[in-house]
C-alpha cells in the first residue's frame, strides 16, 4: 500500500478540491443563477448524454479482458459491496422515525468510488504504481456502475413518479453498460474510431464537474446543509464511513484476495456516499434533501476517517 494514503494532507487536499467545484454550483444556486428548473435539465443532460458518452468512450478505449485474466473479481467485488452495504443500511435505518429510508439505504449501498479514490491516486502516487491502481479502480467501476444504474432508478422511484418501473431499469447509462461491453468482448477495445472517441470524450468528461455543480446547487436548494433531524443522517454517515468499512475489513481478513486487489477494494470501503445518487434523486424524485446531506456531511468526515482507516489497514496487513 502507498504509505501517502495514510497521511491526512492528501485526503484533504483531493476532498477538498470536489468541494470547492461543488461550492461553485452552491453559490450559482443561492444567487439564482441556477433555478430547480435548469439543475433539472442539467440532470438530464447529464444522464441521458454525458455519462452514456464517458461510459461508451471509456469502456470501448480501455478495457481489454485478455489484458486481465482475473478482471471479473474487481466488478464482482464491487457488486457484492453494494448488496452489503444495502443489507446494513436496511438494518441501521429500521430504529428511526422518518421518512427518507430509501435514500438512507442507498447512501449506505453505494459510495463515491471513482472521483475521490481517483483524485486520492493522482495526488499520492506516480508512475507504474498509479497506473495499476488506476485500473484496478476502472475495474472494480464495472461492477458498481451495473448495479447502480441496473438497480436505484427504480428504487428511489416515489410513487406517482413520471417514468414506469421498467423506464427506470432500462435507463440510457445502464444501456451504455450493455453495448460498450457487449461489443468490447466481441470486437476488442478500439473498435470505434479514434476522432469520435475523442469527441465522446470531451463530452463524457464534463459529467464530472457537471454533477458536482449539481450538488452544489441542489444543497442550495433543498438546503440539504440544514438538517432538521440529525439522528438518521449521523446514522447513515457512521454506518457508511464506520461500520461498512469494519465489516469489509474483516472478511478481507479472512478471505485470500491478492494484495493489490485487497488494497483497492478496502478503499473503495472507506469511501463517503455517491454523488451520483443525487443526480438519480433529482431525476426519480426522492428526498434530496437528505441525500444531497448525506453526502456533504460524509465527505466532510471522510477527510478523517480514510486516513485512520488507511493506517488500520497497514497495521493489519
Amino acid at each position: 500500500m502507498p504509505e501517502a494514503f495514510i497521511q491526512f494532507p492528501g485526503v484533504i487536499l483531493a476532498i477538498g478540491k470536489l468541494l470547492l467545484i461543488a461550492l461553485v454550483g452552491f453559490a450559482l444556486s443561492r444567487r439564482g443563477m441556477l433555478t430547480p428548473v435548469i439543475i433539472r435539465r442539467m440532470t438530464r443532460f447529464l444522464i441521458w448524454i454525458a455519462l452514456p458518452t464517458l461510459i461508451l468512450s471509456r469502456v470501448t478505449e480501455t478495457f481489454n479482458p485478455q489484458a486481465f485474466p482475473r478482471w471479473w473479481l474487481l466488478p464482482l467485488s464491487a457488486l457484492l459491496m453494494s448488496v452489503l452495504g444495502f443489507g446494513i443500511g436496511f438494518a441501521a435505518q429500521s430504529p428511526f422515525a422518518f421518512t427518507a429510508r430509501r435514500e438512507f439505504t442507498a447512501s449506505c449501498a453505494f459510495q463515491n468510488c471513482g472521483y475521490v479514490p481517483m483524485s486520492l491516486i493522482a495526488f499520492m502516487s506516480t508512475g507504474r504504481v498509479e497506473e495499476q491502481l488506476l485500473t484496478c479502480i476502472f475495474l472494480f467501476l464495472i461492477g458498481f456502475n451495473i448495479g447502480l444504474w441496473f438497480f436505484l432508478p427504480a428504487y428511489l422511484s416515489q410513487p406517482g413518479s413520471r417514468a414506469s418501473l421498467s423506464l427506470s431499469i432500462v435507463n440510457v447509462p445502464f444501456l451504455a453498460y450493455v453495448v460498450a461491453f457487449g461489443t468490447t468482448f466481441i470486437t476488442g477495445p478500439g473498435w470505434i474510431p479514434g476522432k469520435i472517441v475523442a469527441v465522446l470524450r470531451v463530452i463524457g468528461n464534463t459529467s464530472f464537474p457537471l454533477s458536482l455543480i449539481i450538488l452544489g446547487a441542489s444543497l442550495a436548494a433543498t438546503r440539504g446543509y440544514t438538517v432538521k433531524n440529525w439522528l438518521p443522517l449521523a446514522a447513515s454517515v457512521v454506518t457508511k464511513l464506520l461500520v461498512f468499512p469494519l465489516l469489509v475489513l474483516g472478511v478481507l481478513f479472512f478471505i485470500p484476495v491478492a494484495g493489490l486487489d485487497r488494497f483497492i477494494i478496502f478503499l473503495e470501503a472507506t469511501m463517503p456516499v455517491a454523488v451520483t445518487i443525487l443526480l438519480i434523486g433529482e431525476y426519480r424524485g426522492a428526498d434530496n434533501a437528505f441525500i444531497s446531506g448525506s453526502i456533504l456531511y460524509s465527505h466532510l468526515a471522510s477527510m478523517v476517517t480514510i486516513p485512520a482507516w488507511m493506517y488500520v489497514y497497514s497495521r493489519v496487513f
